[in-house]
């Protein structure tokens, strides 16, 4: 693999056209955001601090300011709201969706958001329906974030799961920091979990990552998507001392991994210079992308850790693979 680069082509603000609807509790545009996946021709985008799905469909142009954005409503959180922020005094009661991803089961292909960990109450698991678009209730699913934490030895006060994805059968759980790191289980155990079933989880794989640091300040894994046997990843450099609290951007990453072999590269913004940004959803812009492509577009999502502020969908060129 050639020397990595990876530079934002293009960004739009993803604004809802209908702009709020408080009777509903929801902001005037997608914030927060915090993980991507595909489902058929649309983008869902998961949000860590109000309960509504963000659904983007492409424009055929390829122009991301054309694409439509619309919302999909999700079941109400804590004491009913859907929207979470400091100016409610109920920031910490978010459920903290991160990561998102498509998983199979017997009802059809159904939409996986899970919530950080980082606190009791965001050990939460969605099973949604894409098709129907209904707000199912969110579960709680200790049992899956003891195993995984206990797959890494990690307190619950380090637990922080950003990003999920699917190899055939296989669920593999990724953990930001403070040591970033990726756990694989049986995906069948998870749903019947999710479900209320009881199962027993054992981990059949796990692999700790060493992606550098910048100015004392370790990178941590934000986002994870399948690319053929390899995976695709973002990393933010957050100078926070726990995964509750948010922290100044010194830095991010957009990489591969290899199994446990990692390859990497700055961000770049339009103009070529280091972005620092806080990067936390990542997928293929196009869906079919050859597995031995030497390119690759990406569609990044940016949270700007600012409840007043839209997050926004960037185009991302990534070469010398």
């Amino acid at each position: 693999m050639k020397q990595l680069r990876a530079q934002i082509l293009e960004r739009t603000a993803l604004l809802y056209p209908d702009q709020a609807a408080s009777e509903h509790d929801r902001p005037a545009f997608v914030r927060a955001a915090s993980g991507l996946c595909w489902w058929q021709n649309q983008l869902f985008i998961a949000q860590d601090d109000n309960h509504f799905l963000g659904v983007w469909t492409p424009d055929p142009s390829g122009s991301l300011a054309r694409g439509q954005l619309e919302s999909w409503m999700l079941a109400p959180g804590a004491e009913g709201r859907r929207r979470f922020e400091h100016e409610l005094g109920n920031r910490l009661h978010k459920s903290d969706f991160e990561a998102c991803t498509v998983v199979p089961t017997a009802a059809g292909e159904r939409l996986l958001v899970l919530g950080s960990g980082s606190l009791p109450r965001r050990e939460l698991a969605l099973l949604l329906d894409p098709q129907t678009r209904e707000p199912a209730a969110q579960v709680l699913v200790p049992a899956l974030f003891d195993a995984f934490r206990n797959a890494l030895n990690l307190s619950a006060e380090e637990t922080n799961l950003e990003g999920v994805s699917v190899f055939g059968s296989t669920l593999w759980l990724y953990q930001r920091g403070p040591q970033p790191a990726a756990v694989a289980f049986e995906l069948e155990p998870v749903l019947q979990l999710i479900a209320g079933q009881h199962a027993n989880l054992l981990p059949s794989s796990v692999e700790r990552l060493d992606l550098g640091t910048i100015n004392g300040v370790p990178y941590g894994l934000s986002d994870v998507t399948s690319w053929g046997e390899r995976r695709l990843f973002l990393a933010v450099a957050e100078d926070t001392s726990n995964p509750v609290d948010d922290g100044e951007i010194l830095g991010t990453l957009v990489g591969v991994l290899d199994g446990d072999i990692v390859h990497s590269a700055r961000l770049l913004d339009e103009r070529g210079e280091p972005a620092r940004v806080k990067a936390e959803g990542l997928v293929l812009a196009l869906v079919d992308t050859p597995r031995d492509a030497s390119a690759l577009e990406l569609l990044i999502a940016l949270d700007a850790d600012d409840p007043t502020i839209p997050a926004e969908l960037c185009r991302v060129s990534l070469t010398g693979l």
